[in-house]
């Protein structure tokens, strides 16, 4: 099981480290492919963003039709371990891990994205620059703080966007 962090990993730009994002998620992809291969799987979170300010870690949804969760959650179940401070839901599941000293989180939602917002957020960062430097601002500004404030900070944004953007 995956220890619960409680403070902020040095941030570092998305770019400075692109090689070894890509490389954890293509690991990602191929191994959850294995187990689902009708699932789909989108590189989400910071990792994701060009110019983004991240922790140095991968995320990815998982999404499956509402009808194979718990099967796909068995599957997942089979090869990661459950994010220890994310308990599983009827719909959404977290699991963490790292590989080769990068950590990850895979997030297993159930139907339509919609519900999480994973996508919208990733898609709005990469398409308004203004909105990204307030995101990375934010970050920027907890980065000395424990993650539980980190966390928060980040969270009141983007349901504030998602709430504004449903």
């Amino acid at each position: 099981m995956t220890d619960i962090k409680t403070c902020v990993p040095p941030l570092r730009l998305s770019s400075d480290i692109q090689s070894q994002i890509n490389e954890t998620f293509l690991w990602l992809e191929s191994s959850i492919k294995v187990l689902l291969p009708d699932a789909t799987i989108e590189h989400v979170g910071s990792s994701a963003i060009p110019g983004a300010l991240t922790k140095g870690d991968v995320d990815v949804m998982v999404q499956v039709e509402a009808a194979q969760f718990a099967s796909a959650r068995s599957a997942l179940d089979s090869r990661f371990s459950y994010n220890p401070e994310m308990p599983p839901e009827d719909e959404f599941v977290s699991y963490s891990g790292e590989y080769q000293g990068m950590d990850f989180g895979i997030q297993l939602v159930s139907g339509n994205d919609d519900q999480f917002g994973f996508l919208r957020w990733r898609e709005a960062l990469k398409a308004d620059s203004e909105l990204l430097a307030k995101y990375n601002r934010i970050k920027q500004s907890r980065a000395d703080s424990n993650m539980e404030a980190y966390r928060a900070a980040k969270s009141a944004l983007i349901l504030s966007f998602l709430e504004e953007n449903a």
